[in-house]
Protein backbone atom coordinates (compact mmCIF):
# COMPACT_ATOMS: atom_id res chain seq x y z
CA UNK A 1 0.00 0.00 0.00
CA UNK A 2 2.84 2.39 0.87
CA UNK A 3 4.49 1.66 -2.48
CA UNK A 4 1.20 2.38 -4.26
CA UNK A 5 0.75 5.71 -2.46
CA UNK A 6 4.35 6.71 -3.08
CA UNK A 7 4.22 5.74 -6.75
CA UNK A 8 0.88 7.48 -7.20
CA UNK A 9 2.24 10.66 -5.63
CA UNK A 10 5.30 10.54 -7.87
CA UNK A 11 3.13 10.01 -10.94
CA UNK A 12 0.96 12.95 -9.92
CA UNK A 13 4.01 15.18 -9.59
CA UNK A 14 5.29 14.10 -13.02
CA UNK A 15 1.91 14.74 -14.63
CA UNK A 16 1.72 18.15 -12.98
CA UNK A 17 5.13 19.12 -14.39
CA UNK A 18 4.20 17.73 -17.81
CA UNK A 19 0.92 19.60 -17.73
CA UNK A 20 2.63 22.88 -16.88
CA UNK A 21 5.22 22.22 -19.59
CA UNK A 22 2.57 21.59 -22.21
CA UNK A 23 0.64 24.63 -21.05
CA UNK A 24 3.71 26.83 -21.29
CA UNK A 25 4.46 25.44 -24.74
CA UNK A 26 0.93 26.15 -25.85
CA UNK A 27 1.04 29.71 -24.57
CA UNK A 28 4.41 30.27 -26.26
CA UNK A 29 2.76 29.24 -29.52
CA UNK A 30 -0.10 31.66 -29.02
CA UNK A 31 -2.72 29.54 -27.27
CA UNK A 32 -4.86 31.17 -24.59
CA UNK A 33 -5.49 28.69 -21.79
CA UNK A 34 -7.25 31.01 -19.39
CA UNK A 35 -10.73 30.08 -18.10
CA UNK A 36 -12.48 32.79 -20.10
CA UNK A 37 -9.78 33.75 -22.61
CA UNK A 38 -9.49 37.13 -20.94
CA UNK A 39 -7.27 36.77 -17.88
CA UNK A 40 -5.24 39.88 -17.25
CA UNK A 41 -2.00 38.16 -16.17
CA UNK A 42 0.11 36.08 -18.56
CA UNK A 43 1.55 32.97 -16.88
CA UNK A 44 4.70 32.83 -18.97
CA UNK A 45 5.34 36.51 -18.44
CA UNK A 46 4.98 36.08 -14.68
CA UNK A 47 7.54 33.29 -14.65
CA UNK A 48 10.12 35.66 -16.11
CA UNK A 49 9.15 38.45 -13.73
CA UNK A 50 6.99 40.35 -16.22
CA UNK A 51 4.10 41.21 -13.96
CA UNK A 52 3.61 44.50 -15.80
CA UNK A 53 3.95 45.45 -19.47
CA UNK A 54 7.63 46.14 -18.76
CA UNK A 55 9.74 43.47 -17.11
CA UNK A 56 11.29 44.00 -13.71
CA UNK A 57 14.65 44.35 -15.46
CA UNK A 58 13.38 47.15 -17.68
CA UNK A 59 11.70 48.71 -14.68
CA UNK A 60 15.06 48.67 -12.90
CA UNK A 61 16.80 50.25 -15.85
CA UNK A 62 14.38 53.15 -16.06
CA UNK A 63 16.12 56.46 -15.58
CA UNK A 64 15.39 57.82 -12.13
CA UNK A 65 13.86 61.32 -12.39
CA UNK A 66 16.27 64.17 -11.87
CA UNK A 67 14.02 65.65 -9.18
CA UNK A 68 13.77 62.39 -7.24
CA UNK A 69 14.17 62.62 -3.46
CA UNK A 70 16.40 59.93 -1.95
CA UNK A 71 15.26 60.33 1.62
CA UNK A 72 16.79 61.75 4.76
CA UNK A 73 19.47 59.59 6.30
CA UNK A 74 19.69 59.41 10.08
CA UNK A 75 21.72 56.18 10.09
CA UNK A 76 23.95 54.48 7.54
CA UNK A 77 21.36 51.84 6.72
CA UNK A 78 18.13 53.86 7.10
CA UNK A 79 16.27 56.43 4.97
CA UNK A 80 13.18 58.36 6.02
CA UNK A 81 10.31 59.78 3.96
CA UNK A 82 7.11 61.75 4.51
CA UNK A 83 4.03 62.91 2.56
CA UNK A 84 3.73 59.54 0.81
CA UNK A 85 0.35 58.52 -0.62
CA UNK A 86 1.46 55.82 -3.07
CA UNK A 87 3.93 53.01 -2.57
CA UNK A 88 5.49 50.90 -5.34
CA UNK A 89 7.47 47.86 -4.14
CA UNK A 90 9.34 45.52 -6.48
CA UNK A 91 11.43 42.58 -5.26
CA UNK A 92 13.27 40.21 -7.60
CA UNK A 93 14.80 38.01 -4.88
CA UNK A 94 15.55 38.47 -1.21
CA UNK A 95 13.31 39.61 1.62
CA UNK A 96 11.12 42.58 2.46
CA UNK A 97 9.30 43.02 5.76
CA UNK A 98 6.72 45.73 6.54
CA UNK A 99 6.02 46.56 10.16
CA UNK A 100 4.01 49.20 12.02
CA UNK A 101 5.94 51.65 14.17
CA UNK A 102 5.40 54.60 16.50
CA UNK A 103 7.49 56.85 14.25
CA UNK A 104 5.96 59.83 12.45
CA UNK A 105 7.84 59.18 9.20
CA UNK A 106 8.22 56.17 6.93
CA UNK A 107 11.59 54.49 7.48
CA UNK A 108 13.31 52.17 5.01
CA UNK A 109 16.10 50.10 6.52
CA UNK A 110 18.39 47.90 4.40
CA UNK A 111 21.07 45.31 4.90
CA UNK A 112 24.06 47.16 3.58
CA UNK A 113 23.88 50.69 2.29
CA UNK A 114 20.50 51.79 0.83
CA UNK A 115 22.48 53.83 -1.70
CA UNK A 116 24.01 50.63 -3.18
CA UNK A 117 22.41 51.09 -6.61
CA UNK A 118 23.35 47.57 -7.71
CA UNK A 119 21.02 46.11 -5.10
CA UNK A 120 18.57 48.86 -4.19
CA UNK A 121 16.58 51.68 -5.75
CA UNK A 122 14.79 53.72 -3.09
CA UNK A 123 13.48 57.14 -3.90
CA UNK A 124 10.40 59.39 -3.79
CA UNK A 125 8.85 61.17 -6.75
CA UNK A 126 6.05 63.51 -5.76
CA UNK A 127 3.81 61.60 -3.35
CA UNK A 128 4.95 58.15 -4.56
CA UNK A 129 7.69 56.14 -2.88
CA UNK A 130 9.56 53.49 -4.89
CA UNK A 131 11.32 50.61 -3.16
CA UNK A 132 13.12 48.06 -5.35
CA UNK A 133 15.52 45.25 -4.58
CA UNK A 134 17.41 42.67 -6.62
CA UNK A 135 20.30 40.26 -6.14
CA UNK A 136 23.84 40.88 -7.37
CA UNK A 137 26.96 38.79 -8.02
CA UNK A 138 25.00 35.90 -9.46
CA UNK A 139 22.58 35.80 -6.56
CA UNK A 140 25.25 35.62 -3.87
CA UNK A 141 24.17 38.95 -2.39
CA UNK A 142 20.42 39.44 -2.01
CA UNK A 143 18.49 42.48 -0.80
CA UNK A 144 16.97 42.61 2.67
CA UNK A 145 14.66 45.53 3.39
CA UNK A 146 12.56 46.54 6.38
CA UNK A 147 9.83 49.13 5.87
CA UNK A 148 8.58 50.86 9.01
CA UNK A 149 5.24 52.62 8.57
CA UNK A 150 3.46 54.71 11.24
CA UNK A 151 0.67 52.65 12.83
CA UNK A 152 -2.68 53.39 11.18
CA UNK A 153 -1.08 55.04 8.13
CA UNK A 154 -3.37 54.62 5.13
CA UNK A 155 -2.08 54.85 1.56
CA UNK A 156 -4.09 55.65 -1.54
CA UNK A 157 -2.30 52.94 -3.53
CA UNK A 158 0.11 50.15 -2.68
CA UNK A 159 1.53 47.90 -5.40
CA UNK A 160 3.74 44.95 -4.45
CA UNK A 161 5.57 42.75 -6.96
CA UNK A 162 7.52 39.67 -5.85
CA UNK A 163 9.63 37.55 -8.19
CA UNK A 164 11.28 34.69 -6.30
CA UNK A 165 11.65 36.52 -3.01
CA UNK A 166 9.61 36.79 0.17
CA UNK A 167 7.41 39.65 1.34
CA UNK A 168 5.85 39.82 4.82
CA UNK A 169 3.64 42.77 5.67
CA UNK A 170 1.81 43.57 8.91
CA UNK A 171 -0.82 46.28 9.14
CA UNK A 172 -0.81 47.32 5.48
CA UNK A 173 -3.73 49.69 4.81
CA UNK A 174 -4.63 51.14 1.40
CA UNK A 175 -7.60 52.26 -0.67
CA UNK A 176 -6.15 50.18 -3.53
CA UNK A 177 -3.89 47.27 -2.62
CA UNK A 178 -2.32 45.03 -5.26
CA UNK A 179 0.06 42.10 -4.88
CA UNK A 180 1.58 40.07 -7.72
CA UNK A 181 3.73 37.01 -7.01
CA UNK A 182 5.62 34.95 -9.60
CA UNK A 183 7.41 32.12 -7.77
CA UNK A 184 7.92 33.65 -4.33
CA UNK A 185 5.84 34.13 -1.20
CA UNK A 186 3.68 37.10 -0.28
CA UNK A 187 2.02 37.44 3.14
CA UNK A 188 -0.20 40.26 4.36
CA UNK A 189 -1.42 40.16 7.97
CA UNK A 190 -3.79 42.56 9.70
CA UNK A 191 -4.36 44.31 6.38
CA UNK A 192 -7.24 46.47 5.18
CA UNK A 193 -8.02 47.27 1.56
CA UNK A 194 -10.81 49.22 -0.08
CA UNK A 195 -10.08 47.34 -3.30
CA UNK A 196 -7.84 44.26 -3.25
CA UNK A 197 -6.14 42.57 -6.20
CA UNK A 198 -4.05 39.40 -5.84
CA UNK A 199 -2.42 37.43 -8.67
CA UNK A 200 -0.15 34.43 -8.36
CA UNK A 201 1.72 32.34 -10.96
CA UNK A 202 3.54 29.54 -9.17
CA UNK A 203 4.05 31.08 -5.73
CA UNK A 204 1.95 31.53 -2.62
CA UNK A 205 -0.09 34.47 -1.36
CA UNK A 206 -1.69 34.71 2.07
CA UNK A 207 -4.00 37.62 2.96
CA UNK A 208 -5.45 38.11 6.44
CA UNK A 209 -7.55 41.19 6.98
CA UNK A 210 -10.56 43.10 5.71
CA UNK A 211 -11.90 44.05 2.28
CA UNK A 212 -14.11 47.14 2.35
CA UNK A 213 -15.54 47.12 -1.18
CA UNK A 214 -14.31 44.60 -3.71
CA UNK A 215 -11.55 42.13 -4.38
CA UNK A 216 -10.16 39.83 -7.02
CA UNK A 217 -7.81 36.87 -6.86
CA UNK A 218 -6.29 35.07 -9.84
CA UNK A 219 -4.23 31.93 -9.37
CA UNK A 220 -2.42 30.03 -12.10
CA UNK A 221 -0.42 27.23 -10.47
CA UNK A 222 0.21 28.39 -6.92
CA UNK A 223 -2.04 28.99 -3.93
CA UNK A 224 -3.95 32.01 -2.64
CA UNK A 225 -5.42 31.96 0.87
CA UNK A 226 -7.69 34.64 2.28
CA UNK A 227 -8.82 34.87 5.91
CA UNK A 228 -11.21 37.80 5.97
CA UNK A 229 -12.60 40.01 8.72
CA UNK A 230 -15.87 39.88 6.80
CA UNK A 231 -18.88 37.62 6.49
CA UNK A 232 -19.42 35.34 3.53
CA UNK A 233 -22.66 37.14 2.71
CA UNK A 234 -20.88 40.52 2.50
CA UNK A 235 -19.94 39.71 -1.10
CA UNK A 236 -21.35 38.56 -4.41
CA UNK A 237 -19.02 36.09 -6.13
CA UNK A 238 -17.87 35.55 -9.70
CA UNK A 239 -16.01 32.24 -9.84
CA UNK A 240 -14.10 30.79 -12.80
CA UNK A 241 -11.70 27.89 -13.24
CA UNK A 242 -10.54 25.02 -15.40
CA UNK A 243 -8.08 22.80 -13.54
CA UNK A 244 -7.77 24.34 -10.09
CA UNK A 245 -10.06 24.50 -7.09
CA UNK A 246 -11.81 27.29 -5.22
CA UNK A 247 -13.28 27.08 -1.74
CA UNK A 248 -15.43 29.80 -0.17
CA UNK A 249 -16.38 28.88 3.37
CA UNK A 250 -18.36 25.64 2.97
CA UNK A 251 -18.73 26.03 -0.80
CA UNK A 252 -16.34 23.93 -2.88
CA UNK A 253 -15.66 24.28 -6.60
CA UNK A 254 -13.29 21.58 -7.83
CA UNK A 255 -11.41 21.16 -11.10
CA UNK A 256 -13.46 21.06 -14.27
CA UNK A 257 -15.96 23.81 -13.47
CA UNK A 258 -16.21 26.72 -15.86
CA UNK A 259 -18.12 29.54 -14.20
CA UNK A 260 -20.33 29.94 -11.16
CA UNK A 261 -21.92 33.06 -9.75
CA UNK A 262 -23.13 33.40 -6.16
CA UNK A 263 -25.44 36.37 -5.55
CA UNK A 264 -26.01 37.50 -1.97
CA UNK A 265 -27.47 40.84 -3.07
CA UNK A 266 -24.45 42.37 -1.37
CA UNK A 267 -22.66 45.66 -1.93
CA UNK A 268 -19.25 43.99 -1.96
CA UNK A 269 -17.90 41.66 -4.66
CA UNK A 270 -15.18 39.02 -5.01
CA UNK A 271 -13.95 37.75 -8.37
CA UNK A 272 -12.01 34.50 -8.12
CA UNK A 273 -10.19 32.73 -10.98
CA UNK A 274 -8.18 29.50 -10.73
CA UNK A 275 -6.33 27.77 -13.56
CA UNK A 276 -4.24 24.96 -12.04
CA UNK A 277 -3.91 26.56 -8.63
CA UNK A 278 -6.02 26.73 -5.50
CA UNK A 279 -7.90 29.60 -3.88
CA UNK A 280 -9.19 29.25 -0.33
CA UNK A 281 -11.42 31.90 1.28
CA UNK A 282 -12.38 31.74 4.96
CA UNK A 283 -14.18 34.21 7.18
CA UNK A 284 -13.67 35.28 10.79
CA UNK A 285 -17.20 36.61 11.14
CA UNK A 286 -20.27 34.39 11.10
CA UNK A 287 -23.07 34.98 8.65
CA UNK A 288 -26.28 36.57 9.90
CA UNK A 289 -28.86 34.02 10.98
Amino acid sequence: MKHFIRNTAALGAVLTVLGLGLALGAEMNGADLSPDGNLNVNFLDLLVWRNRPESMEREWEKQIPSDAFFGESSQEDTLSFSAVNKLDISLETGEISWISSDQERILVKTEGSPTDSRRYQIYQEGDELYIRGRSVQGGEIVPKIEIQVPAGYRFQEVEIQVGAGEFLGEGVMADQLEMKVAAGDGTLQGAEAGELSLSCAAGDISYEGKILREGEAECRAGTISLLLDNREEDFNYEIEGTGGSIRIGDLNFDSGFARNDVDHNAEGSLELKAWAGDIDVEFKEENAG
